[in-house]
């Protein structure tokens, strides 16, 4: 997919061909706004499995893409430059819902499915980022 028009930012969301299938994810960080920069991106699953993980749950009509219950998968935290996600981006949604983000994003460091280090990983680049602004 050609990506002239679109963005790979904090908030965005997209789908992704990859082998687990097409999931929507959304950008949760960024190690910085370069082109050339790493991001951090989650995803939702509708799978319902016992031991998934309820931190944050998307409701129909939360997301054009979501039409059932689902929830991030945040034990599935993928970090990646944007030019490796580019190239597997389906189709681009455009940005979440502010409240939406922070909700994830909140979540990203409540969840115990997080793993410590992407948590500090998240943290790291919100400091950085809040630093940045000053």
């Amino acid at each position: 997919m050609h990506l002239n028009k679109i963005t790979l930012e904090v908030g965005d969301s997209f789908t992704l061909l990859t082998s687990y299938g097409t999931h929507l994810h959304v950008i949760v960080a960024e190690s910085s706004p370069e082109d050339s920069s790493s991001i951090m991106l989650v995803y939702l699953s509708s799978v319902d499995i016992e031991n998934k993980d309820r931190t944050t749950i998307i409701e129909i009509g939360e997301h054009p893409f979501v039409t059932c219950s689902s929830w991030v998968r945040y034990q599935n935290i993928l970090v990646a430059s944007r030019a490796d996600v580019e190239k597997i981006v389906d189709k681009h949604f455009g940005k979440v819902d502010p409240e939406l983000l922070q909700r994830i994003q909140d979540g990203l460091e409540a969840s115990d499915f997080s793993s410590n280090g992407n948590k500090q990983l998240y943290h790291q680049w919100k400091m950085d980022s809040l630093y940045s602004k000053i």
